[in-house]
């Protein structure tokens, strides 16, 4: 496996930043608890306990991650990926093309100093690319 663009986790100063991935955070753990601690059995118990699980999955691939790069050809291939995935460049980075009030802040996806910062998800995929680009760069 080619290792040459590796994906570390941002620090817990940078992963509680954004306000409104925090209250999700926060809703996600009340929900787990409520779901896992009612003392009795009802419809309420599970489906707060299925809403907590149900959202674990966006906490984890959301996780604010880093990845260095190599260089200004790295750069041109991430934002032309980016452009090419739903993402637009706004004042905060590359941003999904939603409405303001179905993404959150920690969504955006910046380069800055030869590092891009983004969530796990986008980093994970944008590593997967960019290690398939530069093997077949390699090749020829």
């Amino acid at each position: 496996m080619n290792t040459m663009y590796r994906v570390k986790l941002c620090g817990l100063r940078s992963q509680f930043n954004d306000f409104y991935r925090d209250t999700f955070i926060l809703l996600v753990l009340i929900l787990l608890g409520y779901g896992l601690f009612l003392p009795e059995v009802t419809l309420i118990k599970h489906l707060c306990f299925a809403a907590g699980i149900g959202g674990i999955p966006s906490l984890l691939l959301g996780v604010p991650c880093k990845m260095q790069i190599r260089g200004e050809d790295d750069r041109r291939f991430i934002e032309k990926y980016l452009a090419n995935h739903s993402h637009v460049k706004s004042d905060i980075g590359w941003i999904p093309k939603l409405p303001k009030y179905l993404y959150f802040k920690s969504q955006a996806v910046r380069i800055v100093d030869g590092v891009v910062f983004g969530p796990r998800m986008t980093i994970s995929r944008l590593q997967k690319d960019l290690s398939a680009n530069w093997i077949a760069s390699q090749s020829m």
